[in-house]
């Protein structure tokens, strides 16, 4: 059945015709001529909607599987015709143009979209394309375009296609930019993402704009805590990695986050660095910081490029108060012993504590494998050295010598120089110096006495009498021992340095007699001859001729007193014994003892004893009983040695100094005890010449105790003539 063609469509085509606009693939349509509907039986031209859908007619006939641009107005409008003539509707078509595909989205009207975004399921997989102005699917190409008010980015492969769940570099304006696009194909934006790039697997992090965000350091918030990353210039968040950002450092860790409240060895070609990174992921500058490592605690100091400081001593203030370490190759505190450190070119010895710090301002015991070594540290930590010091340990005062290397001297004698002057101390093995007394040193195997004073002085060149024993310390502070010339005098100390006063002393071959100052004022040969002179019933005025006699030629003699008589001749008898003369006991009143009892007898000893005691401060140790008379009591009751005499000069009986003199010379024999009595002139006239005869002819003018001394001995209650050999 034929159909009428209206009217107006044969004036629109006809003039289309007329003016050249009618195309093998365009025409040019009238805006409301597409918007006619037809019947099949009419017969039709150009676009026609038919039954809900456009064909296109030429010379009657429709189009078939052809692209068609139909311009509608000024507006250009796409069209596939498919095999049946009917506009393509709902369907993404590759159309080739010119050799070239294109891909373009017919909507459910049949017009390709235009300016549009479009989801397309396609093998139950959703993609989205761009539809340009010319209705072709954008290709290799990025676009922003806005999605329900808000603006998307994606990129388009050459298919047309978005693509999906793939990291991407854009190139625009001779720049790179970075995207990763989700599973929809939109790029994500806003977003911290873990993606892998190439073999390895980086963070990213795309921004409002989709791109990710290059050279910029950034946090996150991750599971409540901050995570810091620096995108570098590729987008990557940097890995294994220290970086200086805006003055601080930080080191970005096998995952690209920044390390916080971390520890770390870093590697740079053949040294090896150690930073800390604290809670805001900066390493720690100008900072000593304690860490453990394993069990045990370590101290490091990060400096002000943040690396530890290593081979470093340093002084660190810590609170209120500066405090000093030492930090090892590794770069930990030196802990718990004594460190020799280089500082500003010199040595110093330092204890460091286990908490890395210097021990400052104290004395310190350090144990070592083998014993124990003290200390004293000053407050800048340094250990005295080279020096004496005073300190108070326990209370009690304590004199040290620290040596070079900062230990107290231990366990010796050491010569110390004080002011100038050389002076010795004794050390013990705590290091105390022993002060206060008398103690044996060892000195290359031998044992010397040396005194020490309250300020560990060795006393040097001086007397010093120590619990009444008097000694003399020489130049090396060591008592000397044997015979000494001190200042013009000679001394004699025993093996143990003591000083021989008021004694005898038999020295090799000698007796020497040495006086209460110790001076050495008689020394008698026990191998030449030897005679003791003996006077008796003194002291009278002759005594003192006598005296002057045995002065002159240095001789002593020994004279038997009347202790009635001593009070009245003091002078005398203290002159006597000041000479080195012995004054023995001739009792108190010239009582014949054997015509007593023992009490008298004991009276009158004790009488005369205390009598010389009083004046010469030495009680007598010899006696002689008057007239020689003596028994057994006598014997057992005068408690010390009876001394008679084996030449005896009549002198008492003759009162003539010739005759005194002759029998004296004429019969004197080596060890004899001779009689005389000093109560007479005549005696101490003759005297004055028996004493200078006998020491001419070789005699040694000796007192009875002297001469008993030389030739064995004498004892208590024994009677004695002589004391030859």
């Amino acid at each position: 059945m034929k159909k009428k063609i209206s009217v107006s469509l044969i004036v629109v085509f006809l003039l289309m015709v007329f003016s050249g606009h009618v195309y093998a693939n365009e025409v040019q349509m009238p805006p409301d001529a597409a918007m006619q509907t037809q019947t099949p039986d009419e017969k039709y031209d150009g676009l026609v909607k038919i039954d809900g859908y456009y064909y296109f007619y030429q010379n009657g006939k429709a189009v078939k599987n052809v692209f068609k641009t139909v311009k509608i107005g000024s507006k250009n409008y796409y069209f596939y015709f498919t095999n049946s003539g009917k506009a393509l509707t709902n369907t993404l078509k590759a159309i080739s143009i010119s050799g070239k595909k294109y891909y373009y989205y017919f909507g459910k009207d049949g017009k390709a979209l235009v300016n549009t975004l479009k989801q397309i399921k396609i093998k139950n997989k959703k993609y989205y394309y761009y539809f340009k102005s010319d209705g072709k699917a954008l290709v290799n190409s990025f676009k922003a375009v806005t999605v329900s008010g808000k603006k998307c980015y994606f990129y388009f492969k050459g298919d047309g296609k978005s693509i999906t769940n793939t990291f991407k570099t854009i190139v625009r304006d001779g720049n790179r930019y970075y995207y990763y696009f989700g599973s929809t194909g939109k790029a994500v934006t806003n977003t911290l993402k873990y993606l892998k790039v190439g073999k390895h697997k980086y963070y990213y992090y795309f921004g409002s704009r989709a791109k990710a965000i290059t050279n910029t350091f950034k946090y996150f918030k991750l599971k409540g805590k901050r995570t810091y990353f620096y995108f570098d210039s590729t987008g990557k968040a940097i890995k294994n990695t220290l970086k200086k950002i805006k003055g601080y450092y930080y080191y970005f860790g096998s995952n690209g986050k920044a390390l916080i409240n971390k520890f770390k060895k870093i590697k740079s070609g053949k040294n090896t660095n150690y930073y800390y990174f604290a809670s805001r992921a900066r390493a720690v500058v100008n900072t000593i910081k304690k860490i453990k490592i394993g069990k045990k605690n370590c101290y490091y100091y990060f400096g002000k490029y943040a690396k530890a400081v290593k081979n470093t001593f340093k002084k660190i203030k810590v609170g209120k108060k500066y405090c000093y370490y030492y930090f090892t190759q590794n770069a930990r505190a030196f802990t718990s012993g004594i460190k020799k450190v280089k500082v500003k070119g010199r040595y110093y010895y330092y204890f460091f504590q286990k908490n890395g710090r210097a021990f400052c301002g104290g004395y310190k015991s350090v144990k070592n494998s083998k014993n124990t070594d003290y200390y004293y540290f000053l407050t800048n930590g340094r250990a005295f050295t080279n020096g004496l010091k005073s300190l108070k340990i326990g209370g009690k005062n304590a004199i040290f010598f620290f040596t070079s290397s900062g230990k107290a001297y231990t366990g010796g004698l050491k010569n110390v120089t004080v002011n100038g002057g050389h002076y010795y101390y004794y050390f013990k093995n705590n290091g105390w110096a022993y002060t206060g007394g008398l103690l044996s040193v060892n000195i290359s195997n031998t044992n010397y006495i040396m005194f020490f004073e309250n300020d560990g002085k060795a006393v040097q060149n001086q007397f010093k009498t120590v619990n009444s024993a008097t000694y003399y310390f020489g130049n090396d502070a060591r008592a000397v021992t044997g015979f000494q010339i001190i200042n013009g005098n000679q001394y004699y100390f025993d093996n143990l340095g003591i000083m021989c006063v008021d004694s005898f002393r038999v020295v090799g071959n000698f007796l020497c007699y040495f006086n209460s100052q110790g001076i050495l004022y008689r020394k008698i040969d026990t191998n030449a001859k030897m005679v003791a002179l003996t006077y008796d019933d003194g002291p009278s005025p002759a005594t003192s001729t006598i005296l002057n006699t045995l002065e002159q030629n240095h001789a002593a003699a020994t004279f038997f007193v009347v202790g009635n008589r001593v009070g009245s001749y003091a002078s005398t008898v203290k002159r006597a014994y000041s000479l080195g003369c012995e004054i023995g006991n001739h009792t108190f009143s010239h009582t014949i003892l054997t015509s007593t009892g023992a009490a008298t007898i004991s009276s009158q000893i004790s009488q005369t004893n205390s009598a010389v005691l009083s004046v010469t401060g030495v009680a007598p140790t010899i006696m002689r009983p008057p007239g020689g008379s003596y028994n057994s009591t006598v014997q057992s009751t005068v408690g010390m040695p009876i001394i008679l005499w084996s030449l005896d000069t009549l002198d008492w009986k003759t009162r003539d100094a010739g005759s005194t003199i002759s029998a004296v010379l004429s019969r004197i024999k080596d060890g004899d005890i001779v009689l005389m009595h000093d109560l007479y002139t005549q005696t101490a006239m003759a005297s004055q010449t028996i004493i200078p005869t006998l020491i001419r002819q070789g005699y040694q003018l000796v007192t009875v105790s002297e001469l008993a001394a030389c030739r064995g001995g004498i004892s208590k209650g024994v009677v004695y003539s002589s004391l030859r050999k």
